[in-house]
């Protein structure tokens, strides 16, 4: 049984219902990264590009396995500028406290990333 086998037919709904995308542990990415489970949906809105995903927690130390983040992104690139917001609504919590919530954080996550506008974006690049 896998990790995400309780909650993937929650985060297939969402995708469903905001005509998303949603991605199983990416392949597009480094090998290294493809030994750890994700999760991602991905959708447009308004002509900005959304995401909920959920992964590992990443830092300059590494890749803590027990530890897991929840995370809202939106951004647009013109040009060779990128706009982007992120927001945490999990941060390094132990998986259960995604799986627990899972349906609060998809509601929330769709509410807030759905009002987001091109003015809401700061420049990264």
């Amino acid at each position: 049984m896998g990790l995400f086998d309780n909650i993937d037919i929650i985060l297939e709904r969402y995708a469903d219902e905001q005509n998303a995308v949603l991605t199983k542990n990416r392949k597009d990415t480094s090998v290294y990264l493809f030994k750890f489970e994700e999760r991602r949906i991905d959708w447009q809105h308004n002509e900005v590009n959304l995401a909920v995903i959920i992964q590992h927690d990443f830092s300059e130390n590494g890749v803590d396995t027990s530890k897991w983040n929840f995370v809202n992104v939106a951004w647009k690139d013109i040009g060779p500028n990128r706009f982007a917001s992120d927001r945490n609504l999990v941060n390094s919590a132990d998986f259960r406290q995604i799986e627990m919530h899972i349906e609060e954080l998809l509601r929330e996550s769709v509410i807030y990333l759905n009002n987001i506008e091109f003015e809401d974006l700061k420049l990264v690049y």
